[in-house]
């Protein structure tokens, strides 16, 4: 990775924290399961991004409303789902709105235009752990675990993203930074 990769990999992994731990629906998460959702979300957004390089699906202008946007590679129905979780649940938009300074984003354009930007990675980091809160099953502990439950619900079968690309990405840009910043 170069070194802007590696910063911005180390700040993506601070924010995979602090969502991981603070945005959740029917029960507060361990500590367990809460590095578990971060570092799920923390190789998501390493495999989707192209190894933290890419904000924008690839072969897509940002102007347009197709294609994926962000570190987590969210396309635009995923985004909508998410926004639409937050307005139907006071308590979920209080938790957003306390982490987000600059308040909650309410439509896709708004949403699209704050994601492609680093200052909207705390955004997108909560939109994609707002999809991973609706699949089924505990996330995983293990990194091939996590591996596996990325390719089944967020890339899925259509995706062309691989288990073995996922921890290979984890491998080169994430086991470090996890291990020298718990």
């Amino acid at each position: 990775m170069t070194d802007a990769q590696h910063s911005v990999a180390a700040a993506t992994w601070a924010i995979c924290k602090d969502v991981a731990k603070n945005i959740w629906i029917a029960k507060e998460p361990s500590l367990d399961y809460a590095r578990a959702a971060a570092c799920l979300l923390f190789g998501t957004a390493a495999q989707e991004s192209d190894s933290f390089r890419a904000r924008r699906q690839y072969g897509f202008d940002y102007n347009s409303d197709g294609g994926a946007f962000s570190l987590w590679q969210m396309e635009r129905a995923a985004i909508e789902n998410g926004l639409k979780q937050i307005k139907q649940s006071e308590c979920l938009e209080d938790k957003v709105a306390a982490m987000i300074l600059w308040g909650v984003t309410t439509t896709f354009e708004q949403a699209k235009l704050a994601i492609q930007r680093s200052e909207g990675d705390l955004f997108a980091c909560i939109l994609a752990r707002l999809y991973y809160l609706r699949c089924p099953g505990a996330i995983p502990a293990t990194i091939d675990g996590q591996g596996a439950y990325w390719k089944r619900y967020y890339n899925t079968v259509a995706g062309a993203g691989t288990v073995e690309q996922y921890i290979h990405h984890w491998n080169h840009c994430c086991a470090d930074i996890v291990r020298d910043n718990p």
